[in-house]
């Protein structure tokens, strides 16, 4: 089972690795996979594959491993907000069938971000990073996943 994630702005392969500390490779089908220093990783969903690491990412998909570190990293180098693919689902499924009810789906980037422990300034919007310990991030590798079409309302984190 996967999770997959949208940040709230846009931001290329190229950016993360000229941004952060992480690293990206290759993995098979054009695709790519985004790596922490712990062996730690997650697939990048791009939005043209044929532009490899100039393409920008459309998501990312979790496959139940420890992803904290690069979380953190794409959270406060690019100081974006995300959600789930259970969100997203939510937000069309409620413009469909409920056109006259405003949903906000801002707001539900900026809840989804702190419930898993990030403050976002209410003022100047500029987000920090929970207190985590060094062995926060920690985990055995595991093969990233494909995109499934199964739901999980929790994030691996």
């Amino acid at each position: 089972m996967s999770v997959e994630i949208t940040f709230n702005k846009s931001f290329t392969l190229n950016d993360v690795l000229e941004k952060t500390s992480l690293k990206v490779e290759e993995y098979k089908d054009g695709d790519y996979l985004i790596l922490d220093n712990y062996g730690n990783s997650v697939l990048a969903i791009l939005v043209n594959k044929e532009l490899g690491l100039n393409s920008f990412i459309d998501e990312i998909s979790l496959g139940g491993y420890n992803i904290k570190k690069i979380f953190d990293e794409i959270v406060y180098n690019f100081q974006t907000t995300f959600i789930t693919d259970n969100e997203i689902h939510d937000y069309f499924m409620h413009k469909r069938y409920h056109p006259e009810i405003i949903y906000d789906l801002d707001s539900k980037y900026d809840e989804i971000t702190t419930g898993n422990g990030y403050i976002i300034d209410p003022i100047t919007k500029f987000i920090s990073l929970p207190h985590r310990e060094e062995s926060d991030y920690f985990s055995p590798p595991v093969e990233p996943q494909k995109i499934s079409d199964e739901k999980d309302d929790d994030l691996p984190f």
